[in-house]
């Protein structure tokens, strides 16, 4: 199946928006902010996301070497360094999230075989036998 570019594009600018917010915040308020991008997190682009960010990151990183510019080349190192550590705690963050939908997944479907072993038991009662049945 081929990816929707729009859905994709979308993504990807807010991821961009996500970045910017957890830029500056305290650590304290991440948590409340990424609460608030739990589709981005969860969606099947987020790694490839991710993926393509580092990718471009090596790339500038590669062209101030090559420029041999060593203060565009130390600008680029803190900020690709804080965006790093910010992946990197998005990474973590989804991870707790995809552990809380799986247990929740497990408990939904206990649930669900209560529910059919219970209308199997009520099937099985001969006192609800219709009068066909007898």
């Amino acid at each position: 199946i081929i990816d929707d570019p729009l859905l994709l594009l979308e993504q990807r600018t807010i991821l961009q928006v996500l970045l910017n917010e957890l830029w500056n915040q305290p650590e304290e308020r991440f948590r409340e902010i990424v609460d608030n991008y739990r589709d981005l997190l969860l969606s099947e682009n987020f790694v490839g996301l991710l993926k393509e960010r580092l990718t471009a990151m090596a790339d500038r990183d590669l062209d101030a070497m090559r420029k041999g510019d060593e203060e565009e080349r130390e600008k680029m190192k803190v900020k690709h360094e804080r965006e790093r550590e910010i992946s990197g705690q998005l990474v973590t963050y989804t991870q707790l999230l995809l552990k809380e939908v799986s247990a929740l997944g497990a408990q939904l479907e206990a649930q669900q075989v209560e529910v059919i072993r219970s209308i199997c038991k009520v099937a099985m009662d001969p006192r609800y036998q219709s009068e066909e049945e007898t």
